[in-house]
């Protein structure tokens, strides 16, 4: 969140939903298991250091970027689009 808040020069603020909260907003549109398995993963990752390979290097020839250089490289995909492009 805080590269993509540097990459658009804007402080952005993050609210994290608590596992019933999610609940709540998914009722009715997601399956229940569905809901109940997303939870689960995210819970047993938490804390977890992301696993990182060298995958992209090795398929692309080319190191991956880091997430700050992904969202500076992207950071028009933003903003709110302008009037002209809403037409």
């Amino acid at each position: 969140m805080r590269a993509i808040g540097v990459a658009i020069d804007r402080s952005l603020h993050f609210h994290e939903l608590s596992p019933d909260e999610f609940r709540h907003d998914t009722a009715g549109r997601w399956p229940q298991p569905v809901a109940d398995m997303l939870l689960a993963a995210w819970g047993a990752a938490e804390g977890v250091p992301a696993y990182v390979t060298s995958t992209v290097a090795n398929v692309t020839g080319t190191p991956a970027r880091t997430f700050g250089e992904w969202a500076a490289d992207n950071a028009g995909s933003f903003s709110a689009p302008t009037r002209s492009q809403q037409r």
